[in-house]
């Protein structure tokens, strides 16, 4: 009996280390005709692959430095792929001339304003930090498929 308990504690313990990943929003403007996006449009969007949204508008996905664990988990979420090795892509079709990453911002509020100016840019945020004049066009959980 000692044994389980001892076992069972160090579960507990192991377990209060552990930090759950929040969902991660794909945010447009409010005011953008956009509607909600599949995945594969939005892995599209995000590895230069898809050149037109719906709408007939050009994309431009807009990405965090600023929130380090927040971006490797929307890349992880979203291509299954650690950052490392999303770094690596753009850095190929970059120097290729191929396709431009997406653009860079320090942090939240930057995503915010930018997607606010533009209803063609495209962002990730985490969705606890979804104001009420952004639409969220998909929805990043960690059981997501």
């Amino acid at each position: 009996m000692r044994q389980w308990t001892g076992i069972i504690m160090a579960l507990m313990l192991a377990g209060t280390d552990i930090q759950c990943p929040a969902d991660i929003a794909v945010i447009v403007s409010k005011h953008s005709d956009l509607g909600p996006l599949t995945r594969a449009q939005v892995l599209d969007i995000y590895t230069g692959r898809l050149l037109t949204l719906p709408n007939n508008e050009i994309p431009m996905p807009m990405d965090l430095r600023g929130s380090p664990t927040l971006r490797t988990e929307f890349y992880r979420l979203l291509t299954g792929k650690p950052l490392s090795q999303i770094n690596t892509y753009w850095a190929q079709l970059l120097f290729s001339g191929q396709a431009t990453p997406p653009r860079i911002l320090p942090d939240t509020q930057a995503m915010l304003q930018a997607v606010r100016q533009n209803s063609s840019a495209l962002g990730f945020i985490d969705t606890q930090n979804v104001p009420h004049d952004i639409k969220v066009l998909f929805l990043l959980t960690p059981s997501s498929p």
